[in-house]
């Protein structure tokens, strides 16, 4: 691939150790019209950091090497410096295996402008544990446009003034959260675009909050969609869209994403 004028590139590796890296690095950093980098790999390793490190690149994505799986992420403090070096990164797409020490202030303070976070564990989202850390790591990227997140259960967050579109799936949320999530919004002045899927015992409760949204001037809402859990008789999900707000044709929305949340969602049916 040495000097191949090549736009988008895509890695599998089980072992990067396996591989030279002082040649893929020579290789990758050949690759001047590289825009976009895809990186499939069970567990990162510094060999991966250092091969990526200062590529003129405007996206990156990682994610795992086996079929609903992610990344193991082991070397945050490599990813860090390594993300901080890409000073043409735009969008960073993240599919992890878990949560791990130090992985949220990896991208902290990053100039992106499109950000996506899935975790993939039994296809499910990430079980955000450090939430404060996670949350200043996003109120951190103040050039954030696009917010895209897959969360096991929804946390409060504090995100940048200059999102334009939010996108976040959520195995379980309560009435609560999305009362938070509704709050946190009333801080735009500019029009935020919205999407929101969500598992939940009742869809009752949650009506209000769509009508509230959708009533809101600086709200765009994309989607409001609920998987209703099964009832104690044991009958099928439902996956029900509240309200005429359903935009499967909207450019903002993580297609593959999209769909890993909907197959989780009804395959624990």
């Amino acid at each position: 691939i040495h000097c191949l004028n090549i736009k988008r590139l895509s890695l599998k590796s089980k072992e990067w150790e396996g591989l030279h890296t002082e040649l893929i690095s020579l290789s990758l950093s050949s690759l001047t019209q590289l825009d976009t980098l895809c990186i499939e790999m069970e567990c990162d390793n510094p060999g991966l950091w250092e091969a990526v490190h200062g590529l003129n690149i405007k996206s990156l994505s990682l994610s795992g090497l086996w079929n609903r799986t992610g990344i193991d992420v082991k070397h945050t403090l490599s990813m860090a410096k390594t993300l901080a070096s890409l000073k043409h990164l735009e969008t960073l797409s993240i599919n992890v295996e878990h949560e791990s020490p130090g992985l949220w202030e990896a991208f902290h303070g990053q100039n992106i402008k499109s950000l996506s976070l899935s975790g993939v564990h039994k296809s499910s989202g990430i079980d955000v544990k450090h939430a404060e850390t996670f949350s200043q790591s996003l109120s951190s990227l103040t050039q954030l446009e696009t917010l895209t997140l897959h969360v096991h259960t929804y946390i409060a967050l504090q995100v940048p003034q200059s999102l334009k579109y939010l996108n976040i799936y959520s195995d379980t949320m309560l009435p609560s959260k999305v009362r938070e999530l509704v709050d946190s919004l009333a801080i735009y002045t500019h029009l935020i675009g919205i999407k929101l899927e969500f598992g939940c015992a009742s869809i009752q409760e949650y009506i209000p909050f769509q009508q509230e949204l959708a009533a809101r001037k600086n709200v765009v809402m994309k989607r409001f969609r609920i998987y209703e859990w099964p009832d104690s008789a044991g009958y099928a999900m439902s996956v029900r869209d509240i309200g005429d707000v359903d935009d499967a044709d909207s450019d903002i929305l993580e297609d593959d994403l999209l769909t890993k949340f909907g197959e989780y969602r009804m395959k624990t049916t």
